[in-house]
């Protein structure tokens, strides 16, 4: 007997078990508490573990299920069903006492997770949004027309609906990814043109033509539109079997590359689908544009995630889980910039979604298996190349020239779309010397976040572009901007540009810039005529103090403050440090009260009490 009819069964001796007439808004609740349990969780009516109905309420129904009111007695009721099990002898797993201390402590936060969005599925996602929007969810019409308004929008826009975990976090700095290099745009279209998806789907376009073709009732292409298809599409081995094939194919699903290719080119609205037709949609860029083609193809399998049609029973949960990690996986490859190994890959998807517990023995390789599905769609698409056994670059750097893994990297096409997605979500995927043309101050913001040796040598290739003197002229000039980042960052530029100290000299006139000027030239053993100014001095002070901060560096800040002179001197430069006119006077001072010897954090805090005096 199925586990469909057990739950049916318990649930009618659960009935008749309670006294009185039983209320059916309250069996049907069961019902569906159990059935979701049954169905995401795969567990046992009869048996339940501590946290099992942690999970159930806090996590699998709100993610699932439509927040209904009638829903929210839904654990007085299950707090009955277990009472039933256990009188019955039938409840296993942890003790009823335990049961009901769990879901006693649970029960206050099954409504408020219930109205949570953060914690909604894509489907109960998308409800919702219908819902906001005033669509009748009873109303099929109503309902498909939203469905191709909100296909039509923006990816970034709809994944930031369907994930709000990828949406832009505002008032954030948002990532900065490594510059890359993008091959040429005749190269891309080359690629493009013989990535066998984009063939595929190409084909499937000049078979279905601008007049269409009929489909099915579940708007499938007929039979014989599919087999015309099916040796282009990858299908033309099973087609030529010696047995009788008409016997194992019977509809377009049969045949999965022609199924591949017709949902993909759907839901990439390259083709114009009515209840009865299918036609090439002309106005669509990628119907002659193949670089067009392969970006809304690519983004439609990123879409869909990792099966094209319905998941496997059982692999819902899963499925959706790494489909919903499927951009960050790719992002990890953009990053590294070489092949990575799918091992290390999936370890790392597999500690993201945290699936490492003993009853999930079998989800890594599950997980594993699905990436390789994902793999290799985006390889079919020309985005992916996926490696056999091969010596990774830092092992053949090192001699070691035994093969160690299986890897995949990005090819060109690949990280051309990737680059134009990620920008999608909100990240900063710049390219290489795309700030040669900069000014000094763009330049300094926007290398922020930068990785070292990419921004080293992005502010070479800028130099470079001006020459020696033409480059230190203008970066010094940062010297004197108003934004005090600017200045640090002119100051670390200069060091590497051999015409810097011309381009300095003149700025110790400069009231903006002198401060900075007179630090560098001094640093850098040069001598400068007549005493620092004391304001100039705070100044340089907090500004470098900063930086040091910034790095960890404590004690060579405590060394420099010693620099100063005596302990008295010390303290009399700290205690005047509120005065200085900058965002880092609060944190330096904090790090002086906490680290500098007794007398000078006893200054420091002092000073602080003065700054905070002084804004209020």
């Amino acid at each position: 007997m199925g586990r469909r009819d057990k739950v049916e069964q318990l649930i009618d001796r659960f009935a008749r078990w309670l006294p009185g007439e039983p209320d059916p808004e309250d069996l049907g609740n069961l019902e569906l508490f159990l059935s979701v349990r049954r169905n995401y969780l795969d567990a046992d009516p009869c048996t339940w573990h501590e946290g099992d109905i942690t999970e159930l309420l806090l996590g699998v129904v709100p993610r699932k299920v439509g927040s209904e009111k009638s829903l929210l007695n839904g654990p007085a009721v299950l707090a009955g069903f277990l009472q039933f099990l256990e009188q019955n002898g039938e409840l296993r797993g942890s003790g009823l006492h335990q049961q009901l201390a769990e879901l006693a402590e649970v029960a206050p936060r099954f409504a408020p997770a219930m109205q949570d969005s953060s914690r909604f599925g894509m489907a109960k996602t998308l409800t919702a949004a219908m819902f906001d929007d005033g669509v009748a969810i009873d109303d099929p019409a109503a309902v498909q027309n939203w469905i191709e308004e909100f296909n039509a929008r923006p990816y970034a826009e709809r994944a930031a609906l369907t994930d709000p975990a990828m949406a832009p976090v505002p008032d954030e700095d948002p990532i900065v990814l490594p510059p890359v290099s993008l091959a040429s745009e005749d190269e891309l279209r080359r690629a493009a043109a013989v990535a066998p998806l984009v063939v595929r789907v190409g084909a499937l376009l000049s078979h279905v033509g601008p007049e269409g073709r009929p489909t099915t009732q579940t708007g499938a292409l007929r039979l014989v539109d599919a087999k015309a298809l099916a040796e282009v599409c990858g299908d033309e081995k099973r087609l030529l079997r010696p047995e009788p094939w008409q016997g194992q194919v019977r509809r377009m699903a049969d045949l999965r590359g022609v199924e591949e290719a017709y949902e993909l080119a759907g839901h990439a609205r390259l083709l114009d689908l009515t209840a009865s037709r299918v036609r090439r949609d002309l106005g669509h860029p990628g119907a002659t544009d193949e670089l067009a083609r392969v970006a809304a193809l690519a983004d439609t399998a990123l879409d869909l995630g990792v099966y094209v049609g319905d998941a496997p029973y059982g692999m819902e949960e899963m499925a959706e889980a790494v489909g919903e990690e499927l951009v960050g996986v790719l992002s990890v490859l953009y990053q590294a910039g070489e092949p990575l190994a799918v091992d290390e890959l999936t370890e790392r998807l597999a500690e993201v979604l945290e699936l490492d517990d003993e009853s999930l023995v079998w989800a890594p390789s599950t997980a594993r298996s699905m990436v390789e599905q994902c793999f290799a769609r985006f390889e079919r698409l020309g985005m992916l190349a996926r490696l056999g056994l091969h010596v990774p670059a830092r092992f053949a750097e090192l001699g070691l020239d035994a093969p160690q893994a299986t890897s995949v990297t990005l090819t060109p096409l690949g990280t051309w779309w990737l680059q134009r997605t990620l920008t999608q979500f909100g990240l900063r995927a710049p390219l290489v010397g795309e700030l040669a043309s900069a000014s000094a101050a763009e330049l300094s913001d926007g290398l922020d976040g930068y990785p070292v040796e990419a921004a080293e040598a992005e502010l070479a290739g800028w130099s470079a572009v001006r020459g020696p003197e033409e480059a230190a002229r203008q970066m010094a000039a940062l010297l004197g901007d108003a934004d005090v980042s600017r200045r640090q960052f002119a100051l670390r530029a200069l060091d590497d540009m051999p015409e810097a100290e011309y381009a300095v000299c003149p700025l110790l006139d400069d009231r903006a810039a002198r401060a900075y000027a007179r630090y560098w030239l001094e640093t850098h053993g040069h001598e400068v005529a007549g005493p620092i100014e004391p304001h100039d001095e705070l100044l340089i002070f907090v500004d470098i103090a900063a930086m040091m901060i910034d790095l960890g560096a404590l004690d060579d800040l405590i060394d420099r403050l010693a620099g100063f002179g005596g302990v008295d001197r010390q303290v009399g430069l700290v205690r005047q440090l509120w005065r200085v006119e900058s965002p880092f006077t609060e944190p330096v001072l904090q790090a002086l009260a906490t680290s500098a010897p007794p007398v000078v954090s006893k200054a420091a805090r002092k000073a602080l009490f003065s700054l905070r005096t002084a804004r209020h």
